[in-house]
């Protein structure tokens, strides 16, 4: 694992640093779920500008922090956060016309060009880190997800394929075994140097999290898989309308679920490290 050549006092920064990176990125992507599934009742909206509140104290904190930090955490740290800035400026701005365009089914200008970046920017942080981490395994199985939805579009015999292909490795991927999880999050809260109660409270947490974002990863892949390939099979079936209707509504209420299950998992994982850090380690 990468962390372990670094010494205690980069990696605590670091791990720092991240977890209030991805809180931004998974906060930002919860904001896009509100306008996508809910009316901007009074509630909602003073949820989003809550959610958009803490964003903007966790890009303080970090951009404070950057220089601060050395080496390859450096590097990972700046590459994550010229991406994650991007996305949450894209998924915060003019939440109005968000919840409009969700209702009459019209896409966000920018939507397509942050995909591919988000794509991008997996596959160069896994260029950088060239390493067999549980994080970097998550975000390859991710990146299979996105480009097997962007071949769709392909010729239907190479693109098919090539679709099928990515979702099996997608999915072993997001099925490490419960003992890989549970060494990484050893080894990951050894390298923070808490005291033996906190440290064993913070492995059980980890673990319960990590297996709790990879079942998430899993719903996802099976269900990306059943959408793309499984269309195809509602359309050439003759079938009524009724049915095909139904058939859709269903999936989105699927989708829906397993997207809000998603946010929340990683939601969980980034708050149980900051919070830890934030509460027992000193700077």
């Amino acid at each position: 694992m990468w962390f372990k050549s670094l010494d205690q006092k980069q990696f605590i920064l670091y791990a720092q640093q991240s977890a209030r990176l991805n809180t931004a990125y998974w906060l930002a992507t919860l904001i896009v779920y509100k306008c996508e599934e809910n009316a901007p009742s009074d509630i909602v909206l003073a949820e989003i500008e809550s959610f958009k509140r803490q964003i903007a104290l966790m890009f303080q904190h970090i951009r404070k922090d950057v220089p601060r930090q050395k080496g390859l955490p450096q590097q990972l740290v700046r590459h994550e956060l010229a991406y994650i800035t991007g996305f949450c400026r894209q998924s915060t701005k003019n939440t109005n016309k968000r919840f409009l365009y969700s209702r009459i089914g019209m896409p966000i200008a920018g939507e397509e060009l942050m995909a591919n970046k988000e794509i991008e920017f997996i596959r160069e942080r896994s260029n950088i880190l060239n390493d067999d981490d549980l994080l970097e395994q998550w975000d390859r199985g991710i990146y299979l997800t996105y480009e097997a939805i962007r071949l769709k579009d392909q010729s239907r015999f190479t693109g098919r394929r090539r679709i099928i292909k990515n979702f099996d490795v997608a999915e072993s991927l997001m099925r490490p075994t419960p003992m890989v999880i549970l060494n990484y999050c050893r080894a990951y809260v050894d390298q923070l140097g808490l005291d033996a109660p906190i440290a064993s409270d913070l492995v059980d947490r980890l673990l319960n999290d990590f297996t709790n974002m990879y079942a998430a990863g899993v719903n996802l892949v099976k269900f990306s898989r059943q959408a793309l390939l499984g269309q195809e099979r509602i359309l050439a079936s003759i079938v009524d309308r009724r049915r095909v209707q139904r058939e859709h509504e269903e999936l989105a209420d699927l989708g829906a679920d397993i997207q809000k299950n998603l946010i929340m998992a990683n939601l969980a994982r980034t708050d149980t490290i900051r919070r830890v850090i934030d509460s027992h380690v000193v700077d």
